[in-house]
């Protein structure tokens, strides 16, 4: 028989698996029912960078960051001009902006967008505020950009940051992730071994390519390289998380370009062999935060073995973004000039 795991919290900075039953989820649903500011109007960033440099005449395409597909009747406005995308979400600029020139870009069915430009990116994406996966503005909204912590550690005393009030947390390499047993798996039983490898499996098939998980191993952890992030997997009951009642702890990736070690810990081998508390855990280091719906991995109390859909579709989007990124979908670059690198 299953034993039934409770919420999963951020606390100071980590998330954390509570042995109270949906307390955590039902904070939340509550938190969505107060509602959203909605921030219709067009979404962008960068589907990747394309290959020739832009001149005068240079033309902008506007996309689905979900399909990928054209998107018509986009407002861009690009040092002070405004333009409106064609059938082929095209606008063409008169002259070849400035480096790091403000681009805004509304459209209906997308968050807004705002964003550099950047000479070897001329093909942006938007950021859908709804799709037929099911995702919500406000799934993105606590899925990317909320913190939910617990009041001194202490349930059953949950507060909610404001919604929306942190920034895009992922790692800017996009090296391979290292993942590597440490503390606590020496010798641990085969089944909580076998059980990250089967997590980190999942997280690869959600993630879709642009980002890859390594198997995880025993090894020497090296130091890690700027805005380069690796995973250490340890069993330690001591851990002051375990004192509080939690089960297991995953910490997010930092704010800004910083890289390190990010430490997911299990308080008893036991939980290192349950594969959707694993697969929760893990999703926290790539920059996931929490969601209302039971049905996704990354819901507190949530059962689930497989990602949803629109869990793979954040996680795709979130790709197509820089750390730093903030809602409704502003580029670091208009914000936090230290952080921005290209």
């Amino acid at each position: 028989m299953v034993h039934r795991l409770a919420a999963v919290c951020l606390l100071i900075g980590r998330s954390t698996y509570m042995k109270s039953h949906w307390i955590l989820g039902a904070a939340i649903t509550a938190a969505l029912a107060l509602g959203l500011i909605s921030c219709g109007g067009g979404d962008g960033g960068p589907a990747g960078p394309t290959t020739t440099p832009a001149a005068d005449g240079t033309v902008l395409t506007i996309v689905s960051g979900e399909t990928d597909s054209p998107v018509s009747g986009a407002r861009v406005t690009v040092d002070g001009g405004t333009f409106t995308t064609n059938s082929a979400g095209q606008v063409t600029l008169p002259q070849r902006p400035a480096n790091m020139a403000p681009i805004d870009i509304l459209a209906a069915g997308y968050l807004d967008r705002l964003t550099v430009f950047r000479g070897q990116e001329t093909r942006l994406s938007l950021w859908p505020r709804r799709s037929p996966t099911g995702l919500l503005e406000s799934d993105t909204v606590y899925l990317v950009y909320t913190h939910v912590n617990w009041r001194d550690g202490v349930p059953p005393l949950l507060q909610v940051g404001a919604a929306g009030g942190d920034s895009l947390r992922q790692r800017y390499s996009r090296a391979p992730v290292q993942v590597f047993y440490s503390d606590g798996f020496e010798g641990a039983d085969s089944w909580a071994i076998d059980n990250q490898a089967a997590a980190v499996a999942e997280l690869n098939d959600a993630i879709g390519g642009g980002l890859t998980y390594v198997p995880p191993r025993f090894a020497e952890i090296p130091a890690a390289n700027m805005g380069e992030l690796h995973v250490a997997l340890t069993i330690d009951p001591t851990h002051a998380s375990c004192a509080s009642g939690f089960v297991a702890t995953g910490e997010p990736p930092p704010a800004g370009l910083a890289g390190g070690t990010l430490r997911v810990n299990y308080c008893s081998v036991r939980y290192a062999g349950i594969l959707h508390v694993a697969m929760h855990e893990l999703g926290h280091t790539f920059g996931l935060r929490h969601t209302a719906d039971s049905n996704d991995v990354m819901s507190p109390g949530s059962e689930s073995q497989a990602f949803t859909p629109k869990e793979r579709l954040v996680m795709r989007l979130m790709l197509q973004r820089r750390p730093g990124n903030t809602f409704p979908d502003t580029d670091v670059c208009r914000w936090r000039p230290s952080w921005c690198l290209d």
